[in-house]
């Protein structure tokens, strides 16, 4: 049986793998509906799992992404408040020019069950870069 600390980071994990798939609809499986996020431009801020959707959509439409998530700290009570730090790095089509940037995801997760299994899901994410 997995205990709630991996299962956070493995909806943690997901979150960048569907990203960087362009899997939304297995994104959408890892946040409630009314998820608030905030990221810098352009991807910006959001007040709900849809509109963040779209957003990541049209930005990274002509956009390959590699998320590659390091040192983390999990504090579970009622939710879980989650650090972890992301290295991204972002490819233009056919070849263009790649972008990598460092920063900090500051995630809050809570606890659901799904056919009798505990899963976790956000609810809300800042994220910032790196100066």
């Amino acid at each position: 049986m997995s205990t709630s600390q991996e299962l956070i980071r493995n909806t943690i994990a997901q979150v960048a793998i569907a990203i960087n798939q362009k899997d939304w609809r297995s994104l959408e499986t890892l946040f409630t509906s009314d998820a608030a996020s905030t990221y810098p431009a352009p991807i910006g801020e959001h007040t709900s799992f849809r509109s963040f959707q779209k957003s990541l959509e049209g930005i990274l439409k002509d956009i390959s992404t590699q998320h590659s998530l390091t040192t983390q700290f999990i504090n579970v009570d009622d939710s879980a408040m989650v650090t972890t730090y992301v290295t991204t790095v972002a490819a233009g089509a056919g070849g263009g020019a790649t972008h990598t940037s460092s920063g900090v995801y500051k995630d809050e997760l809570i606890m659901v069950e799904f056919d009798g299994q505990e899963r976790w899901l956000l609810v809300k994410r800042i994220a910032s870069t790196f100066p």
